[in-house]
């Protein structure tokens, strides 16, 4: 009897103490899609930059103008991931990708660093 009284004991104080580690995880990952989340809708729509007017559309896709060239649209899809922006482009081009981290949104205004060369971006609505 003492031995399942132990058993159940020690159970209960494993399951405890993965319930706490478990319970600041999922909120740490849950609370990264929200806000995930929560910036999809607030980069949606048209921006103005200093190459012309980019539009991140609702179903993830984008244009953008090709620096240098007037009539020419960059397109491909988009996403945010750990509040930043991963633009593959698709055309006119091969695929590449490219890591924009949102520094600031809201305010009419989109301020975000490529991750790569470190160059910081000023788009207005």
């Amino acid at each position: 009897m003492a031995v399942a009284q132990l058993w159940i004991v020690r159970q209960h104080e494993t399951l405890m103490k993965y319930t706490l580690l478990a319970i600041p995880l999922s909120l740490l990952l849950f609370g990264c899609n929200r806000h995930d989340a929560q910036l999809r809708k607030e980069v949606v729509g048209s921006w103005k930059g200093s190459s012309g007017l980019c539009a991140f559309d609702s179903d993830g896709t984008f244009t953008t103008p090709v620096p240098g060239h007037t009539n020419q649209l960059a397109k491909g899809t988009w996403l945010i991931k750990d509040g930043v922006i991963v633009i593959t482009i698709t055309k006119p081009a091969q695929s590449t990708k490219d890591r924009l981290k949102i520094v600031h949104v809201g305010d009419g205004q989109l301020s975000v660093v490529d991750e790569v060369n470190g160059n910081t971006y000023l788009l207005e609505r």
